[in-house]
């Protein structure tokens, strides 16, 4: 049976990520047992030029005990001698097998250690020589830090995670909170794990989204046995057998072109993650190119048919560091189902034209009564979701968003009292006969939510008067977006959510004409009321509320707005670090 070795060359770079040079292949069915001089030519599946060659003395010998060789793999069973002409200077290099992704989200219920009862926490993490550390949040002991964190595995005895917590003290020594454990080798790969980590001795938890993502890509397409079984799987006739399961999603990362030039020798190292609420994927790093080929399939279970796939490519500087090359964002109803698109890439925020396109296919099945019963259910929180921090420019843009709302409300009103001062009177007459066939009027009762602040005084910090112009700032998005999405849902902007609120409105149009309304609002109380003691775990919701969250604000639909690619790249794009 042949039996392949592959060598990789790399050129040593101190302060940058070292250069992939080439890559050659060995058989080892095609050696014996005497040295013999073997001569590689080296390749690039990126490249199509001459890259030189590695001559090399090569021999296998059967192994044997006395050899004091480490067996990796019982099915080879021959020792591979290797000789280089050229001298190696330095050690042995390791090449890392896999990469792990470790999102710090939260801490709960950590203990007080400064006299005021709080604490100023902040995380250590060490894997190995590896040594990272987390932001201090200060007086809290439900800690927030959203930080992520990159680690290289090599291998099982090196994989395990010490994770410490810290108080911060400015005069002494910090003081230690607890600790935990966890080996990053044994989680399964190319999946998001979101552990929930109690500390060892002490109280509290820590809240991580860990993914392990391979640096060698795995074939990991459907086959037509695979989209057999999710078509059964999803059947409407199976609906009520597992009704948090809504879907399955698979997206093929192809390529990208046209990218911008990140490093000083005119090229860039791009990879590109792909993101689905809190799952995460990432593709293997192409290096030294501008249109990179990655062709990586990752599969995704869908919650909620109406998150986003947010997908970012960057270019890899090293280990942990990363620069932004472009983003777009694709709901997964927009996306073109078993069709390869291309897509122009926008800047950080999904508003300018930034250089390159970025080709990808969307592949999904999903149950839509079961998707219609998570749309009124509540929203999964997005962990790793940035909160909004005060801008002038952000909370001008909510004010004009307000006052557009506002005239909209004005304009509607103005065209309901014209209908009863017979300025037209066609328009008059027909509002006389629609109001006479009713034969009753409807009241609109106006809900007026009073929003309660304590206003800072004037000694207090400016971090303070921040917080209160971010939630002002907060509120106008709230009430714009909420305006916004009633708009939205008449305008048909998404079809899956009007025809779902066309099909709501006619089940309460028939419920209501054979039942009398007081049993229904009767029936409802009890439902409300007793809710809590038939589960206990109940999160309390509105399922109005639930509704409008899955429509897109027009901020919303203009992240997702898709930009012609003819409309060409900015000419303005600089290099930024």
């Amino acid at each position: 049976m042949a039996c392949k070795v592959e060598l990789r060359v790399y050129d040593r770079d101190r302060a940058f990520t070292d250069d992939f040079m080439g890559a050659a292949e060995i058989d080892l069915a095609s050696l014996t047992p005497t040295s013999e001089e073997v001569n590689l030519h080296l390749a690039d599946e990126n490249l199509n030029e001459e890259l030189g060659y590695i001559n090399l003395h090569a021999s296998v010998v059967p192994l044997s005990p006395d050899l004091g060789v480490t067996v990796f793999n019982s099915r080879l069973p021959h020792k591979l001698t290797v000789g280089c002409h050229a001298g190696i200077r330095g050690q042995r290099t390791i090449f890392p097998v896999a990469v792990a992704t470790v999102q710090l989200v939260s801490g709960s219920n950590l203990p007080a250690r400064d006299a005021n009862g709080f604490s100023d926490p902040y995380v250590k993490f060490t894997m190995g020589k590896a040594k990272k550390k987390s932001k201090v949040c200060y007086k809290t002991l439900n800690p927030v830090w959203k930080d992520e964190f990159i680690f290289q595995l090599f291998n099982n005895e090196s994989s395990t995670l010490d994770v410490t917590v810290w108080d911060k003290d400015n005069y002494r020594k910090d003081d230690f909170i607890g600790r935990c454990e966890l080996n990053l080798w044994d989680i399964e790969r190319e999946v998001t794990h979101s552990l929930q980590l109690g500390l060892l001795d002490t109280p509290g938890n820590l809240l991580f989204l860990i993914t392990i993502h391979d640096i060698e890509p795995r074939e990991n397409s459907l086959t037509s046995y695979d989209l057999s079984n999710l078509r059964t799987r999803y059947n409407k006739t199976a609906t009520f057998q597992d009704l948090p399961d809504v879907g399955f999603a698979e997206l093929k990362v192809i390529s990208a072109t046209g990218l911008r030039a990140a490093d000083i020798n005119g090229k860039s190292d791009p990879f590109c993650v792909v993101q689905l609420c809190n799952a995460r994927a990432q593709t293997q790093t192409c290096y030294k190119t501008l249109d990179p080929v990655w062709n990586r399939v990752f599969t995704f279970p869908i919650r909620d048919i109406h998150d986003v796939f947010d997908i970012c490519i960057f270019d890899s500087d090293n280990v942990t560091d990363r620069e932004f090359l472009g983003r777009v964002a694709i709901p997964i109803l927009r996306g073109v189902n078993g069709v390869e698109r291309t897509y122009a890439l926008k800047d950080r925020k999904l508003k300018e034209r930034t250089k390159g396109t970025v080709t990808i296919q969307i592949s999904y099945i999903y149950n839509p009564i079961r998707a219609a019963i998570r749309t009124l259910s509540p929203r999964e929180e997005k962990y790793m979701e940035e909160d909004l921090k005060f801008k002038k420019n952000l909370l001008l843009s909510n004010f004009q968003r307000v006052w557009r709302l506002m005239q909209s409300i004005i304009a509607t009103a103005e065209f309901i009292n014209s209908c009863f001062t017979w300025v037209n009177p066609r328009r008059s007459a027909v509002a006389f006969m629609v109001g006479w066939l009713n034969g009753s009027e409807n009241d609109d009762d106006d809900v007026d939510e009073e929003l309660s602040s304590n206003k800072p005084s004037l000694l207090q910090r400016l971090s303070a008067l921040q917080e209160v112009l971010t939630k002002v700032q907060n509120i106008l998005d709230f009430i714009a977006s909420f305006g916004e999405r009633v708009k939205n849902t008449f305008a048909w902007r998404v079809p899956f959510l009007s025809w779902l609120a066309v099909c709501v409105l006619c089940v309460v149009a028939v419920v209501l004409y054979y039942f009398p309304l007081r049993g229904i609002v009767l029936l409802w109380g009890i439902n409300k009321f007793t809710k809590r003691l038939r589960k206990p775990n109940f999160v309390p919701n509105n399922e109005v509320m639930d509704f409008l969250s899955r429509v897109p604000s027009n901020v919303q639909i203009d992240d997702y707005r898709e930009i012609p690619i003819e409309q060409g790249s900015p000419k303005n794009c600089k290099k930024k670090r």
